[in-house]
């Protein structure tokens, strides 16, 4: 079993139990787990997936991983192909860590993870398996990580990061009100594209590969958003779901019908908990992909009706990417 097959098994398995509130292929911070699932409970689990022909030293390390995320959850699980377990099993002792062993279609409890609550240091609940978005242009975005890491030697204090990007801001919107709030979404927006870290005050690998692009080549500006808002902030699942969606109805009565259906699939498929604003997600997440050229415009039909259409010209090579995810959430959903 390749990577991304024990992530889809395992992901699928979690998403039809009914305690199961959202379940997560994205995460914007360490310790990157492969999986996040958060209970209608609140209990979160996190878990490490390994492939099949890995060399032992990987299980241990997936391992090691998984013994990690006992700080930051309630449930911490290491998922590996049924033959692979079957040969190390007498080296995955620790019994804090829970153990899944999966056979393609099929995952079996080998153990169930025991709580640790004395070594979990901090956990944080989710609502979005995709990255939180609003209103930026990607110039705007690449602007305002540029003044971040040119001001990133100066900050002493949480203010003087605010600061820089409020000033930042007010440069390219003219913004003078709602202050936080817009601060607070950069923020959010930059850590959910993994381009900035905010706890270390530091770019990225992937911000200074951004910054390391011309930005007057919006071209190749416009290819590498692409990657991060379709791969790194996993919004390739929302595009699937659309294209399933075009597939199932010739049009839609209008924007609003179109994004209340999409927005029942994001709920059913766990991207999303019932809490979360999806509606006000999707019309930010649509300017976005318009701005990409990955979704048009609102197409209408006899002036009544119409609908959004995908140019897969566009994303094509990163499904290979992403081991044709689209296609198998497609049929997931529809079959």
């Amino acid at each position: 079993m390749t990577h991304f097959e024990v992530v889809q098994t395992v992901s699928n398995w979690f998403k039809i139990k009914p305690e199961v509130e959202i379940v997560s292929r994205y995460s914007f911070s360490f310790p990157v787990p492969d999986i996040t699932v958060q209970f209608v409970d609140g209990t979160i689990a996190l878990i490490e997936c390994k492939p099949s022909h890995a060399s032992r030293r990987e299980y241990l390390t997936g391992l090691g991983q998984a013994i990690a995320f006992c700080r930051h959850s309630e449930k911490s699980y290491l998922a590996l192909p049924k033959k692979e377990f079957l040969e190390l099993e007498k080296w995955l002792w620790p019994e804090y860590v829970g153990i899944l062993a999966v056979d393609y279609q099929n995952v079996e409890v080998i153990r169930e993870p025991i709580f640790q609550p004395q070594i979990l240091v901090e956990k944080e609940n989710i609502k979005r398996g995709y990255a939180y978005y609003r209103d930026l242009k990607i110039n705007e975005i690449y602007f305002i990580l540029k003044e971040l890491v040119n001001s990133s030697e100066n900050f002493t204090k949480k203010q003087d990061l605010d600061n820089i990007l409020w000033t930042s801001l007010t440069k390219i919107r003219k913004w003078k009100s709602s202050k936080q709030s817009n601060i607070l979404n950069t923020k959010l927006l930059i850590r959910d594209l993994k381009l900035f870290d905010f706890s270390l005050n530091r770019v990225s690998n992937l911000g200074k590969e951004l910054l390391s692009i011309n930005s007057e080549d919006f071209e190749k500006l416009k290819e590498f958003f692409r990657k991060l808002f379709l791969l790194e902030g996993n919004y390739i699942d929302i595009v699937g779901i659309i294209q399933m969606l075009n597939d199932k109805y010739d049009v839609f009565e209008s924007v609003n019908h179109f994004d209340r259906l999409l927005s029942e699939e994001i709920i059913k498929e766990k991207l999303a908990t019932k809490n979360t604003n999806i509606i006000r997600d999707l019309r930010d997440i649509r300017r976005i992909l318009k701005e990409l050229d990955i979704l048009s415009s609102w197409k209408k039909i006899d002036n009544r009706v119409g609908k959004f259409t995908i140019n897969w010209n566009k994303i094509i090579h990163f499904i290979k990417l992403r081991y044709i995810a689209i296609e198998i959430l497609i049929l997931k959903i529809i079959f």
